[in-house]
Order: C-alpha cells, then sequence, then structure tokens
C-alpha cells in the first residue's frame, strides 16, 4: 500500500525498482506475464503509478519523473513493441528513418566520399 503522505523521491524509486525488476529479474518478468497485478503490489506505488503502468501511459510515467532508458526497456518487458512505444511516445517508429526506399533490417544509408573516389 502506498504511502499516504506523498514523497515523489520515494515513488519515483519504486518506480524505478519496477522496471528496473523487470528487466533483470526473469522471475518479476515470468509473474509480470501471469499477474501483473500481483507485481505491481510489491512495490509501494500510489495510484497515479498503477494506473499509468497498467494503461502503459507512457508520456505520464515520463511526467512521474520515470527514467526514459529504464521506461523503454521496462516497456520492452511489458511486451510493447519498439515501434508501439515510439508511437505511444507521439514519436516516428524506427523502422521509417531510412527513407522510403529503405527495407526493413537494412542499415542505415552512410554519406559517400566527396570526390572522384580515385
Amino acid at each position: 500500500m502506498a504511502n499516504p503522505v506523498a514523497n515523489p523521491v520515494a515513488n519515483r524509486f519504486e518506480l524505478h525498482r519496477l522496471l528496473w525488476d523487470l528487466r533483470r529479474d526473469p522471475a518479476v518478468a515470468m509473474a509480470w506475464e501471469e499477474a501483473p497485478a500481483g507485481v505491481l503490489r510489491r512495490y509501494d506505488l500510489d495510484a497515479e503509478e498503477v494506473d499509468a503502468v497498467v494503461r502503459r501511459d507512457f508520456p505520464a510515467l515520463l511526467d512521474l519523473g520515470v527514467s526514459p532508458m529504464l521506461l523503454y526497456f521496462g516497456a520492452l518487458e511489458m511486451g510493447v513493441s519498439r515501434d508501439a512505444y515510439y508511437e505511444a511516445l507521439g514519436r516516428p517508429p524506427l523502422h521509417g528513418r531510412g527513407g522510403p526506399d529503405a527495407r526493413p533490417g537494412q542499415p542505415e544509408p552512410v554519406d559517400a566520399p566527396v570526390g572522384d573516389g580515385r
């Protein structure tokens, strides 16, 4: 149960701990797949934080002070694809960076050297 006296630093720590544990502890990741609510009860999160995690509201979690790096990897562990994560943040998906002729899985084009190549 969350502490009735709100402490943003302490709560941010709990959110970070949840995301870290999802990424680094296989037992937590497996438990998340089976029963996310049970995993959430292990952490001292308030209702707003639980709601943001359950809804996968990544902008709200960032507004709550969650580390972008931990959030990204935590989202992947929650089963969110990279493209869905970036879309939720209002950013273009990664696969679209190579231009209209880019094929999935192909590296980004590298600028050719200036001159005639001799």
